[in-house]
């Protein structure tokens, strides 16, 4: 993992050389950094792990000229990935914001990837009428929101996670407020974490295997079952594990469920 040219943060769990199954490649959402994946640790014990940091979070700069994050936290996706697919290809993973990046991968490089699993994508409609007072007062709540964990102490900051999010697996909150605290508030201007383009456009082109996570609109999920019934008829290939007690991050919210569908969809991943 050394020949990677501009540093992007990653943590890796194992060693991809001395598996005899597929590594797993994990791609993060919006605000979240390469150390919220407890469910896939827990998940997959005998796997090899590898997270990345989207620019802006973690340990990987945004750089200025950077206009759509899922951009490039999939070009840094494709380099990590052609590493790791010298033996064979590789398990993709992405929530969100990584979802679209994981997307770009899949469409471009299909070659590259074994299975491919979309925790939430947010394959919204987006309004190009809505008003630019309206995305300025998005972009001045995300920034206050992230703003808010860095100011708090420790203590503060753990507790705030519980108000916002009770009920996750206990090991997930300091994870979430360290990426919190460490997102550059440079990410949220210009709402630059949305999939480029049509999300149906990227859709229709996934060829390899595809398992679309989803929750419950009415707690915060983003893929309506519309959308997701949608979606697979855009690609045959493409089912569907739907939690209706989760939201947005059915791994925090509904783990056992995540772990069984996950686990189920990607098998021992022998390669």
């Amino acid at each position: 993992m050394s020949d990677l040219g501009p540093a992007i943060g990653i943590r890796l769990r194992g060693e991809p050389e001395n598996s005899a199954e597929a590594p797993v490649l994990l791609l993060h959402g919006v605000g979240d950094d390469s150390g919220c994946w407890g469910a896939a640790v827990h998940a997959l014990p005998s796997r090899t792990l590898v997270a990345l940091d989207a620019p802006g979070h973690g340990r990987t700069l945004l750089d200025e000229a950077t206009e759509i994050i899922p951009e490039a936290q999939a070009a840094d996706a494709t380099r990590v990935l052609t590493l790791l697919a010298a033996s064979g290809p590789v398990d993709l993973v992405g929530h969100s914001m990584g979802a679209s990046a994981a997307t770009l991968v899949a469409a471009r490089h299909p070659h590259l990837i074994r299975r491919l699993v979309l925790e939430d994508p947010p394959w919204v409609h987006q309004d190009p009428a809505r008003s630019q007072e309206d995305r300025a007062q998005q972009v001045a709540d995300l920034t206050g929101w992230s703003t808010q964990y860095r100011e708090l102490s420790d203590q503060e900051a753990l507790a705030k996670a519980h108000r916002e999010e009770p009920g996750w697996p206990e090991e997930e909150y300091l994870p979430w407020v360290e990426a919190k605290r460490a997102c550059d508030p440079a990410v949220y201007t210009g709402l630059r974490f949305g999939l480029p383009g049509d999300w149906r456009t990227q859709v229709a082109r996934l060829t390899v295997p595809t398992l679309l996570v989803t929750g419950n609109p009415r707690r915060g999920s983003l893929v309506t079952e519309e959308v997701a019934a949608e979606a697979v008829r855009l690609c045959p290939v493409m089912r569907v594990s739907r939690h209706l007690r989760a939201g947005h991050t059915p791994r925090r919210e509904d783990r056992d469920g995540w772990v069984s569908a996950v686990v189920a969809f990607l098998g021992r991943g022998s390669i």
